[in-house]
């Protein structure tokens, strides 16, 4: 039942009770391993903000900031809340960056000092009446020896209870001040988590000993990411950290390190920017570059993880042909895998920009193994009687028919100082762009424009489109949904809230001819008739994440690439491999589709199981029995799959009950 997928903070009572605070959403949430208890607006005086930090005290009250700059602090018993702010209480502001509890006195940090509260009175320091110094505190911790330490954005700050002494780069060999997180292990040596700035200074772990640091970083230790988050010292002095960019837990035992990735993949980055596939099936993952290797291209086939080469931050795209060869964009050239070795396909057309803003991340092979892509094609100068002459780009489109080039471009074509978006391939093989100045079709020996001034569409802008299995071309509607074109009619169809493709990613069409487009933090499918949106309310779409890539495979599994890691969908069950395919339907017809009360279901083949899924996944109705026909009359409206388990193959169908 946890309600947002975003957990700013952990915290765990003497009782083992496990406390939650909530980013997305601003809950409380309580977890004694068997229940859950939810905390929000409708039974506490929690506002909505984010939960910024929670602290427990010795006596298991829950101390809790938030976001809201005027919300204060919050101590709560289990039963009863308190909420403290400058109006009832001797708190100095309400603007609290950090809560820290020692035994039954606590610590805040504020935007202008450190305070300290007995659950009577309030003790503030600040610059007037202490040494204390400016700099925002990022978290706070207490030594054996009972010294207070505070990390703030120049270093270490000590507290004795009379005194502040600041540790930065004026007075010790502090590496990077970059820091977020701080423990203290038994001995009172004070470890650090810090994050890399500037081009030269990398992150990692660090440890203080009261006089000199020591970083481990990826340079000298299995520290394997340049960026470590949240860290945290346990009762034996293990060292557990964040790896921010690679998604996983390290640990130092002693001069022993481990890293532990709590991830279902090998990747190398979570940041997923393209997935395409070959024709068994195996997915192709292109990710930032790994910190270790500098590489960011995995191969997997449901089972194995392979770490390939030529792909990083800088490659434009990749696309694979019928062969199973993998083709890969880089700024400089072409390369092809071929599932063993790599080679440099020869005279490709010109990728560098110049300097100039040009994004070339187009590449596609055509129905006969062609390969289209567009490129730097020069520039075009125009004299302004104000700026002079003004140097624009120019993009060409290239096709390679695995020996030779052939370019289009403003001599040659109706590519006239056009910035190419996306390439796609239709019916009989004829080549669609989509630019800004329209649709651009080429049959292979004339070129159409279809924009605003010829044709029905509504825009010349388009950025992302996909075609149907009936030569349909798809595109966003700006923020009102969709529209179809035919070549001849635009047809609109508006999503319920107008405002849902704002910031719209690439559009795709499914192997059941509904249309897929993601959005920052939604995946959204249209099928025709209904609209579904699939995000962290309903899905494991992570709120605090944004939505990088979407493709889809041949047997209809959504491959949704996120800021923090792949996610992979399909409605009637994801499936793993050409043994789960859906048989065409030739072998096999459900009718009337849609329904008000049966489906029936007309094949030869031997049917062993039959499964009602609804559209978020959960299993309806399930039966053994070899029937044909199967009642559905008390479903509620809306879109189904029907799964069946045959006898050669597991069919999955979606269907309407209206």
């Amino acid at each position: 039942p946890i309600p947002d997928s975003w957990i700013s903070k952990i915290v765990i009572d003497k009782n083992g009770t496990k406390w939650l605070g909530t980013w997305q959403k601003g809950n409380l949430l309580k977890f004694d391993d068997v229940n859950w208890t939810i905390y929000d607006t409708s039974n506490s005086p929690l506002n909505g903000s984010a939960i910024k930090n929670l602290a427990i005290d010795s006596s298991n009250n829950i101390w809790i900031s938030t976001t809201n700059t005027n919300s204060g602090l919050y101590k709560f018993d289990g039963t009863n809340w308190t909420h403290y702010n400058t109006l009832n209480s001797g708190i100095p502001s309400d603007v609290i960056s950090f809560v820290f509890c020692e035994e039954n006195i606590v610590w805040i940090s504020t935007n202008v000092g450190l305070s300290k509260f007995d659950g009577i009175n309030w003790t503030n320091y600040n610059s007037i009446n202490s040494n204390i110094s400016n700099s925002s505190i990022y978290d706070i911790d207490k030594d054996g020896n009972g010294n207070l330490w505070i990390l703030h954005t120049n270093g270490l700050e000590k507290f004795d209870g009379n005194t502040f002494t600041v540790f930065n780069n004026s007075n010790t060999n502090i590496p990077n001040i970059n820091n977020n997180s701080m423990a203290i292990d038994t001995n009172n040596i004070i470890w650090t988590g810090c994050s890399s700035y500037l081009p030269n200074i990398t992150g990692g772990v660090m440890s203080f000993n009261g006089s000199s640091w020591t970083k481990y970083d990826t340079t000298n230790s299995y520290v394997t990411d340049i960026d470590v988050g949240s860290l945290y010292v346990d009762k034996s002095n293990n060292v557990w950290f964040g790896l921010n960019n690679i998604g996983m837990v390290g640990r130092k035992e002693g001069i022993n390190w481990s890293n532990y990735n709590p991830s279902k993949s090998e990747l190398g980055n979570s940041v997923i920017r393209q997935t395409v596939f070959d024709q068994n099936g195996t997915t192709f993952i292109g990710t930032e570059d790994t910190y270790i290797f500098g590489k960011g291209l995995t191969k997997f086939d449901w089972i194995n993880w392979t770490e390939l080469s030529n792909y990083n931050n800088y490659s434009w795209s990749m696309t694979t042909n019928q062969l199973g060869d993998l083709y890969v964009k880089n700024q400089l050239d072409l390369k092809k895998f071929d599932g063993v070795n790599w080679t440099i396909i020869p005279n490709t057309p010109d990728m560098q920009t110049h300097s100039f803003n040009v994004n070339l991340n187009c590449l596609i092979t055509d129905s006969i193994g062609g390969i289209w892509m567009d490129y730097f094609a020069g520039v075009n100068s125009i004299y302004d009687s104000i700026y002079g002459w003004i140097n624009y780009p120019n993009e060409g489109l290239a096709y390679f028919n695995g020996s030779s080039w052939t370019t289009f471009n403003n001599s040659n074509s109706l590519i006239i100082n056009t910035n190419i978006y996306e390439i796609k391939v239709g019916a009989n093989n004829h080549i669609w762009l989509g630019t800004d100045k329209g649709l651009l079709e080429y049959d292979g020996s004339n070129w159409t424009t279809y924009s605003v001034s010829n044709s029905s569409i509504p825009t010349n802008y388009i950025y992302s489109f996909s075609i149907d299995s009936d030569d349909n071309i798809w595109f966003p509607a700006g923020t009102y949904g969709l529209c179809k074109f035919d070549r001849i009619n635009t047809t609109y169809f508006q999503h319920p809230i107008s405002n849902s493709y704002l910031s719209g990613g690439v559009i795709s069409s499914d192997i059941d001819g509904s249309i897929w487009i993601y959005t920052l933090f939604n995946v959204i499918n249209f099928d025709g008739i209904y609209w579904t949106s699939y995000n962290a309310d309903n899905s494991p779409i992570p709120n605090s994440s944004n939505i990088k890539s979407l493709s889809i495979d041949k047997f209809g599994n959504k491959w949704i690439g996120t800021q923090f890691g792949l996610l992979v969908y399909n409605q009637g069950g994801v499936i793993l491999s050409t043994n789960s395919l859906p048989v065409k339907l030739s072998s096999i017809s459900i009718y009337p589709n849609p329904t008000s009360n049966n489906l029936s279901i007309d094949t030869e083949l031997e049917i062993s199981e039959i499964t009602i899924i609804d559209i978020t996944g959960k299993i309806i109705m399930k039966t053994r029995q070899n029937i044909n026909d199967v009642r559905v009359a008390d479903l509620s409206n809306g879109i189904y799959f029907i799964k069946l388990i045959t006898n050669e193959k597991t069919i999955t169908q979606k269907f309407v009950k209206q």
